[in-house]
């Protein structure tokens, strides 16, 4: 139980670095909230612990595989896993098409001079190189380890300036440099990256 909801916690950080780019495809933000709390809070939550169950019954039976497509068709059989398969290879396309945009776009607001078609390519090449490689497989659980020490520092933070030191207020016109709201020295806010570094350390020490 532990496990599972470590990982469900884990996953969900990891969706992190496309929050802030899932508002920009929707039409509304009731569609917006909807898509945040359907997608992460249900739907991922579900898939994470239908992986994880079904990976604790393999080995039940003797069958050890990092690999979940042996998984589903081990425990659906060959129908229901090549059903659920399908539904897995649909999801990681969606999932790598909104991760390619959420960076694509990060990298031409930090860079904006840069050509997007190049940054577009730049991307595609390092995403192929990582998928036909076959060390991002190999190296899975240590990637979203990773995604998690970095993220999870970062969420604490947003949550804690949030709630804690701007008491729930946040300025539109601030956060598109309309007004000196969120001026720091030199531009970078050094309590708040201390404190990532710190939560970094701590949570690797943990792990």
């Amino acid at each position: 139980l532990l496990y599972v909801l470590e990982s469900n916690f884990a996953y969900c950080l990891a969706w992190f670095s496309c929050l802030g780019v899932v508002p920009r495809l929707m039409k509304s933000e009731r569609s917006c909230v909807f898509g945040h709390i359907a997608g992460m809070g249900l739907i991922m939550a579900m898939f994470v612990c239908i992986g994880v169950l079904s990976g604790t019954f393999m080995n039940s039976l003797g069958l050890y595989s990092s690999d979940p497509t042996e998984a589903l068709i081990v425990v659906g059989g060959p129908v229901a896993g090549s059903v659920c398969l399908l539904g897995v290879a649909f999801a990681n396309i969606s999932t790598q098409a909104l991760e390619f945009y959420a960076f694509s776009l990060a990298t031409k607001v930090l860079k904006p001079e840069w050509s997007y078609r190049k940054i577009l390519v730049g991307w595609l090449i390092l995403v192929l190189i990582m998928t036909f490689s076959g060390g991002i497989w190999k190296y899975y659980s240590t990637f979203v380890s990773m995604g998690g020490c970095i993220y999870a520092p970062i969420v604490a933070v947003f949550l804690a300036d949030f709630f804690l030191v701007r008491r729930q207020r946040f300025s539109l016109r601030g956060a598109y440099c309309l007004e000196n709201t969120y001026e720091y020295t030199r531009g970078f806010n050094f309590v708040a990256l201390t404190s990532i570094l710190l939560g970094c350390i701590v949570y690797f020490l943990i792990f």
